[in-house]
């Protein structure tokens, strides 16, 4: 029985606009909606900008763990290191 959003009492939270975006994309109004007339070359004279906050794509990383494997020079017995516990 709740109304969607925030419940009356609660101290909201908001992301505020970030100074430097990793992106920018700027939509372009090319036409007058009033009489059709190009805009094209009309400078505007204001930006409303909005801001939207993604996060990105998990991604697997992966780390290859190598071991030495030698001969003893002198007695030609094979050592080799050891891996770590967790890598199995």
């Amino acid at each position: 029985g709740k109304k969607p959003g925030g419940q009356e009492g609660h101290e909201g939270t908001t992301l505020r606009q970030v100074e430097h975006p990793h992106h920018r994309v700027v939509h372009r109004v090319h036409t007058c909606q009033g009489c059709g007339a190009s805009l094209r070359d009309v400078k505007p004279f204001k930006f409303d900008v909005r801001q939207v906050f993604d996060l990105p794509p998990v991604s697997i990383e992966v780390t290859q763990h190598e071991r030495e494997v030698k001969s003893c020079p002198h007695c030609r017995c094979v050592q080799q290191a050891e891996f770590p516990p967790h890598v199995t």
